[in-house]
């Protein structure tokens, strides 16, 4: 005999087995079943009559695959896998007879050359699964699978796809052409199908939703207050008012930040002033703080820049001494940490953002946490128009429509339940970065000082690098791998903001810094191995 069968197993005496197959304990291969050479057919296997199994092909443990199945060289098939065949079973006729075989209907699956199947996949009848495509474990297989691609999910969707080794890459015919980008914001079923709850409950504008939010960012962060709004720079506003800075104030902040930081400033027509940063951090720099304080300055608004907060302790021994009140500017900085704190603590009120690219999103969005009752108070006031929520159509003081929707709200619930797998994946992403890169000559990569770094950006600094950035984000762009620069000119070279006197030379390393720093992709969307091609990129420019 030229194939094994173990003496438990049942095989039909009009089924071929090939060559070197060995079919193993308690296995059942029914009639007309055709199995080629050098299978395997593990413990508790059923193959259904007609069956058609081509060479090299391994069938776990408790497998079972019926009738109309054609599966070609070179599958494997994963412990308890499914395969079923009919799209409408009954046991009985509509007249309550027993279905004979001849009222059934059944439908061809086919799994192409090298396709691996996980273990407890169903595959539903009628499918087709392309060559060297991976099911993952659990899947339920509902539509066609392209060749390459990786499924995983109940219904199966593609995620990705694979090389003929299992490790992922991107789709075959657009390798050429995939680009991997500098921002991508992350949206799944979850949080369509939570906006789509909203749509239908008819109450759309802020409602529950937002108090949910609320409540459950205010937890996340460890403070006693948290209030929505409608982006990160109605956040930065309501803080300053919330603080009483008013026409005249002077508040100190750094030029190396997003516009909305200043601008907020000048919202309440009160004076920004900018003070230089660290070289390493990029965040401010505590000793240039002394140097401008006046009798005006009433605050200090510190950016937590990039995903790493600022040097609180030193900040706020200065604003202890002369007075002074922080905004922690934490729109970058969602789940960053210091001193065992997360961001949002580094402050007597902190802001973030939930803009479609930040950490997590809510498309447009902001929050302001506190632990102050007073200034949670004024802002809620704030955000509608002047007025409290129990005092409808009172205005006590000048307001705006600062109001979060609870459509907003729900992608952000959605999101903040995955902060966590999406911070993870950046630090690791930051991790695979910095190892690959941190031996290039002229390549400063990022540091970290100040506690735990979320990376909302991954920014390196170019130091005698052998060609310029322009150079570089060409290079880059030539090789589909997308950058930025965050950010080109420093706030005090800004024309809206040089009517204060300020002039290039203020501030020599902010000015610095913009002319070297280049951001690359660190986004939960980028993969281990976009890594590995984003450090290879760069060592052959």
């Amino acid at each position: 005999m030229d194939h094994f069968i173990h003496e438990t197993a049942s095989v039909s005496e009009k089924a071929v087995i090939g060559t070197r197959t060995k079919v193993w304990h308690y296995a059942q291969v029914r009639e007309h079943a055709v199995i080629g050479s050098d299978c395997v057919l593990g413990k508790n296997v059923y193959i259904d009559h007609g069956v058609k199994i081509g060479n090299n092909v391994k069938i776990q443990n408790n497998v079972s695959v019926f009738n109309e199945a054609d599966i070609h060289d070179g599958v494997f098939i994963g412990p308890h896998v499914c395969f079923t065949n009919d799209k409408y079973p009954r046991s009985i006729t509509p007249e309550g007879d027993l279905k004979s075989a001849t009222d059934w209907k059944t439908y061809k699956t086919v799994i192409h050359y090298g396709a691996s199947i996980g273990a407890n996949a169903t595959l539903v009848p009628g499918v087709t699964i392309g060559k060297w495509a991976c099911i993952g474990a659990g899947t339920v297989v509902t539509k066609d699978v392209p060749d390459y691609a990786l499924v995983i999910g109940n219904p199966g969707k593609v995620v990705g796809y694979v090389t003929e080794q299992g490790t992922r890459k991107v789709e075959p015919d657009q390798t050429q052409h995939h680009t991997i980008a500098i921002a991508k914001p992350i949206i799944g079923e979850e949080e369509k199908k939570a906006v789509m709850d909203v749509l239908t409950s008819g109450n759309i504008v802020q409602g529950e939703k937002v108090k949910q939010l609320e409540d459950q960012f205010a937890i996340f962060c460890g403070t006693k207050y948290a209030v929505a709004v409608s982006s990160g720079t109605a956040a930065l506003h309501a803080s300053l008012y919330a603080l009483g800075i008013k026409e005249g104030d002077e508040v100190i902040t750094t030029p190396f930040t997003f516009v909305a930081t200043a601008n907020s400033i000048l919202m309440q027509n009160a004076i920004p002033v900018f003070v230089d940063i660290d070289e390493e951090t990029y965040t401010i720099d505590p000793q240039k703080i002394k140097e401008k304080i006046t009798p005006k300055t009433k605050a200090i608004i510190a950016v937590d820049l990039y995903g790493q907060i600022y040097n609180y302790t030193d900040v706020k021994k200065i604003a202890n001494e002369h007075n002074l009140k922080i905004i922690e500017d934490a729109c970058q900085s969602v789940g960053a940490e210091q001193n065992g704190l997360r961001a949002g603590n580094f402050g007597d009120l902190a802001v973030f953002s939930f803009y479609a690219t930040k950490n997590m999103m809510s498309g447009e969005g902001g929050m302001v946490v506190t632990n102050n009752e007073q200034y949670a108070h004024l802002v809620r006031r704030f955000r509608f128009h002047g007025q409290d929520n129990h005092t409808k159509y009172e205005y006590q003081d000048i307001g705006y429509n600062y109001r979060m929707t609870d459509m907003q709200a729900a992608i952000a619930i959605e999101q903040l339940k995955k902060i966590d797998m999406f911070t993870n994946t950046r630090r690791r992403n930051a991790r695979l970065l910095s190892e690959g890169l941190q031996n290039i000559p002229g390549i400063i990569v990022p540091k970290v000082k100040n506690g735990k770094h979320v990376f909302h950006q991954y920014t390196i600094r170019l130091e005698n690098f052998h060609r310029t950035r322009d150079e570089l984000v060409e290079h880059l762009k030539k090789n589909n791998i997308g950058s930025n620069v965050f950010y080109p000119c420093p706030l005090h070279l800004q024309t809206n903001f040089k009517r204060f006197g300020y002039q290039e030379g203020d501030f020599p390393v902010a000015e610095k810094v913009s002319m070297r720093v280049l951001s690359l992709p660190v986004h939960p969307s980028v993969s281990e191995e976009d890594c590995t091609k984003i450090i290879e990129v760069l060592r052959n420019v």
